[in-house]
């Protein structure tokens, strides 16, 4: 094949090696780490509160017989805290953030 018929972007190699993609802001790159970071610590909160929940309520329940309803309540509210704990993260995580939302047109609300 011979060149490339498109003219040269500038400053770039002519649509190659990826001189000609938009660059990436720190914004668009701090928001990725944050998503890692909340998926992260809603797994291990989950997988903590499931884990202590669970044998918390088995030794319950070996303790006063009442053999599989303590666990499964334990493993409940672990979820329960789970979700929580993801609910409070998202909150501060949009209070936190003073980008403007997208739709909102800058004048108050969908009723201005």
């Amino acid at each position: 094949m011979g060149p490339d018929p498109r003219p040269p972007a500038p400053g770039g190699t002519g649509g190659r090696g990826g001189a000609d993609r938009p660059r990436r802001s720190g914004r668009d790159v701090r928001g990725v780490g944050t998503l890692f970071e909340l998926a992260f610590t809603f797994a291990g909160t989950l997988l903590a509160g499931m884990a202590v929940g669970y044998y918390g309520g088995r030794w319950l329940d070996r303790g006063l017989g009442t053999d599989p309803w303590l666990q499964l309540l334990g493993l409940l509210l672990g979820v329960v805290a789970a979700f929580r704990v993801l609910w409070r993260t998202l909150q501060r995580q949009v209070e936190d953030d003073p980008a403007p939302r997208q739709g909102s047109g800058g004048k108050g609300g969908p009723h201005s």
